[in-house]
């Protein structure tokens, strides 16, 4: 559970799209990953953990702010159209996975991460629709020329989207 959590405090939630909700969660995660104690002689994971009290003060502490935090109308109209692709994304997979028999299931094809890839990408779409750019983490990111191989995969895993 500390390895996922230690992993989870890396990611960016919603990027510049961050919700009231996903601040706090982010800091309930960064609440329990294991960091470096200065009121003790060794860092973690040498010395004793945190106590569970110092971990409920730190997550008190999560909801104080989140009860002040307020999301913006942007914020809060691109969360829903977010949540309407998981939705797609869980509609697609829950279809693809019915279509695919208990004997294929383990094998490469049409198997279950085609069945992701494809929801995926019909996600990744959605998203991108909702957000209204390409992909805001690579803040105007392009191929470069001599990519054009690479850029022409990558299109064409998009194009799955529009596939049925």
């Amino acid at each position: 559970m500390l390895s996922l959590a230690s992993v989870a405090k890396a990611q960016d939630l919603a990027g510049a799209y961050q919700s009231c909700n996903d601040k706090r969660d982010l800091c309930h995660l960064n609440c329990v990953v294991p960091k470096q104690r200065t009121d003790v002689e060794l860092a973690w994971p040498i010395n004793q953990p945190m106590t569970k009290l110092e971990v409920a003060m730190c997550a008190d502490k999560c909801d104080l702010e989140k009860k002040s935090c307020v999301d913006s109308d942007e914020v809060t109209t691109i969360n829903s159209c977010i949540m309407d692709c998981a939705r797609l994304f869980d509609t697609g997979m829950k279809k693809c996975v019915s279509q695919v028999s208990a004997t294929a299931r383990s094998t490469f094809g049409n198997n279950l991460d085609s069945c992701s890839i494809k929801a995926s990408s019909k996600m990744d779409v959605c998203k991108d629709d909702c957000i209204g750019i390409e992909d805001y983490k690579l803040n105007g990111w392009k191929f470069p020329d001599d990519m054009e191989e690479v850029q022409e995969k990558f299109f064409a895993y998009k194009n799955l989207a529009y596939e049925d």
